[in-house]
Parts: structure tokens; sequence; C-alpha cells
């Protein structure tokens, strides 16, 4: 492979840090799309739009390759965190598959391009090679207190002045603790990027984090708050993100923000800019940022937030419990008459588990959502429970005060049931998506 000798990443070491430090000026936009494709994945569709002939060096990157000098086009196509990929797919502008280095591979690059920034500060910083090395192919990825002993990592006095002196310098500072972080990753494009604007396609998918739900949430009376970073955000001059909410859900807010600026998944900044942030429910959330430093050491996050859509379980759980609880009332007013024809009277009860049953069952639900809609399917579970206890008490014949005493709590059982279906049927009043 090309990257693994010392002279091939000088050969390119010059070219790929320019490129990844210009990556504003010749990376013209990035779409991400991100979805949920269940409850624990993200996936993540990335669309790049470029042009190397406008980086700083990048027409004497591509002459050189269009003369044969460098045997491939390289194109760094960002910093991303340093775990095996999932469904990691790099595609050309027609969809042709293409290939990418691995961590290991591209690790020598990473070090020389280190190297080459140094020089570019006016130091020689070959002989911390090996240190350099060691964080930049480190696994898992060293701490912040790790990367704080470096000015201190030379085998001699001289080298921990030279660490120290480089240490200092901000852009020297911000790429190796990136490269320590995160791992460069980086394509084989064909000869047809040389010249014009480009397509390059690629996606991935992530973890989703859940926190633990408040009896409110697992209701769906209560929206729920997710982040999901965004590493490629600097390495643009314009980035869009759009966030896909799956079926059965709405996204009620959405917002780009710093790392720091969010705990817990929610954003803790006091009065967000509307021009930052998308608020009100929609079934698609678009953002973007542009004029991103690529040296802005901040990590930047997607935060948004879920709420189930009043249409679909919520308003049938409303209808379901509702029903349920005026039967059992009237079942319990007409106690006594009821005791005597109680063959129909069960019969009619016996309907309402089955319009439970029915509206619980949804195969087809996407994975998120059943999660959020766990504790409403308990609701109309609990009512449709009542019904059928009040249909065996009837086919029972026991004794009037027996009788009495279970309509009685099973109607009791069922308004509770139909006032926890209200809340959520409020409270999801504003999850009616305008699109």
């Amino acid at each position: 492979m090309p990257l693994q000798s010392t002279s091939t990443a000088e050969n390119y070491a010059p070219y790929l840090l320019a490129l990844l430090l210009e990556s504003p000026t010749w990376v013209h936009r990035r779409v991400e799309q991100v979805e949920l494709v269940d409850d624990r994945t993200v996936f993540h569709s990335v669309s790049t739009d470029l042009s190397l002939g406008d980086c700083s060096l990048g027409k004497e990157y591509v002459d050189l390759y269009a003369k044969k000098l460098l045997p491939q086009l390289l194109i760094p196509v960002g910093l991303l965190d340093k775990r095996p990929l999932e469904c990691f797919n790099l595609r050309d502008s027609r969809g042709g598959s293409l290939s990418l280095f691995t961590q290991r591979e591209t690790t020598p690059m990473a070090t020389q391009m280190m190297l080459q920034l140094a020089k570019q500060e006016g130091y020689d910083a070959e002989p911390l090679r090996r240190n350099i090395e060691a964080i930049v192919d480190a696994q898992p990825p060293p701490s912040v207190n790790q990367l704080a002993g470096w000015p201190s990592s030379g085998d001699s006095r001289d080298n921990r002045e030279l660490a120290g002196a480089l240490w200092e310098e901000p852009a020297f500072r911000f790429l190796l603790t990136h490269f320590a972080a995160k791992f460069l990753a980086v394509a084989i494009c064909p000869s047809d990027y040389c010249s014009d604007r480009k397509l390059l396609k690629f996606s991935y998918t992530t973890p989703l984090p859940w926190r633990r739900l408040t009896p409110l949430r697992r209701l769906g009376a209560s929206e729920l708050s997710f982040s999901v970073p965004l590493p490629l955000v600097r390495l643009s001059a314009s980035y869009h993100v759009e966030v896909q909410s799956p079926e059965g859900t709405d996204v009620l807010y959405a917002q780009i923000l710093r790392q720091e600026q969010i705990r817990n998944g929610r954003a803790i900044v006091n009065a967000p800019d509307p021009e930052d942030c998308v608020a009100g429910p929609r079934s698609r959330a678009h953002l973007y940022v542009q004029d991103q430093k690529f040296t802005d050491n901040s990590e930047y996050m997607l935060t948004f937030q879920l709420i189930l859509q009043r249409r679909g379980l919520v308003r049938s759980a409303f209808v379901t419990t509702l029903f349920t609880a005026i039967v059992l009332a009237v079942l319990w007013i007409f106690r006594t008459r009821v005791t005597t024809e109680h063959n129909s009277a069960a019969a009619f009860l016996l309907i309402i588990p089955g319009l439970a049953a029915a509206y619980i069952s949804r195969p087809n639900e996407h994975a998120a959502a059943s999660r959020m809609c766990l504790g409403l399917r308990s609701v109309v579970s609990l009512a449709g429970a009542c019904a059928l206890t009040a249909a065996g008490v009837l086919n029972l014949s026991v004794s009037p005060w027996v009788a009495t005493l279970a309509y009685g709590a099973c109607t009791v059982v069922a308004v509770a049931c139909l006032l926890v279906a209200l809340v959520t049927y409020a409270v999801t009043a504003h999850g009616e998506s305008a699109d």
C-alpha cells in the first residue's frame, strides 16, 4: 500500500496537510442526512461537493498526479472516530465504490503530516517521530491527561524542549489532539476528480445513546432528547444536516451545538438564536452552518427532540380508554339490571380487549417509536384487562356485593387509564406535523 512507506508519505504529506487544513476552500458544500434505523442505531449519509483545484496546493497536486509522479489520487475524507466503522460505504458521483485506507495504513501519513506542519512552523520534529506515531496510532485514544504530558515526552532534554515548543503552537497542538482521538480517513479517487467539481458520498452508522426514560416519557407525554456527533462540520465552507424523524414521531426541536453546550443530551444554552435552530413539530428538520474555522477546537453535536405524533397510537389509546371507561361506568350504574342479562353484556364487554389488542399490535412500527410508546401501550392493555375482568365476573354469576366491588374497581382503574391517555393526548397536541 502506498502510504505505508516513509518516502511515499513524505511525497503526499504537504498536499494532504494543505487539503485538510484548508478544507473550506475546496469542500464547497457538505450535506449529511441523519436517520434512526432503529432504537439503537443512527444512519449517516454524507454527500460532499468538492473541487481540488481550489486549494492552495491543489493544482500542483493534481499536476503531479497527471504527470504520474504520484501513483494515486488521494483525498482526505475527514477525521473519523477511532473505532471500527460500521456499515461504511464510500462511493463516487456515479455510485461506484471507492477504496478507503485503514487507520493503520494512514498512521505513517498522519505522522508525516505532523512533521510537515512542524517544518512549516520552523521546527525539525524528526527526533520526535516515534512519539508522534505512538499518539496517532494509540488504541484506545489517549486521554486528555496523557496528551498534556506530551511536552515532556522526549527522551532527552533537547527533545523535551522541542516537544514543549511545538505544543505551544496552536495549529500543531490542535492537529495532534485530533489525530490522537480520530483517524485520518483517506480515499483513493479516480482521475476525473482532478478537474471540475465532483461529488463524493459515504455513509456509516453510529450507536444511539438513550437516557433512562422517566414515567412521562414512557407514556409518550414528554419529548425525548438525543445528541449525535457531527465530526465533519469544520471540514467544508457550508455544512447542511437534515434529521428524519422515525415513523409515528415528529422532530420537535433541532440545533447544532458545541459539545460543552449540551448536558445529558439536552441543550443548556439559555436562549438559542432562532436562526440557528428549528422549532416546531415536523417530519424533517434542516440545519446548516457556514464559515467554520478548521482550528476551532469545539466538537459539534446535533441535538434534537422527538415527540409522538397525536395521530396513530396516541389517538387510538385515548379513544379506546374513553370507550372502556364509559362502558364500565354504565355497567356499574346499571349493575343490578346487567346481572340478570349478563350473557349479552359480557359479549359486549369482550369487544374492548379486542379493540385494545388491535391498537397495541403494530408489527411494522419503528423500534424507536415503539420504545417511546411502551408505557402508553401498558395503559391501554390495563384498560382492556379491566373490561375482560368485568366480563369474567358476569359469567361467573358471583354474589351481588362481589360484583359491585369488582365493577367499581374496574371502573376506577379504567377512568385512571383514561386520564393518563388524556394527558398524553393533550401534551402531543403540538406534536401534529405541519409538513
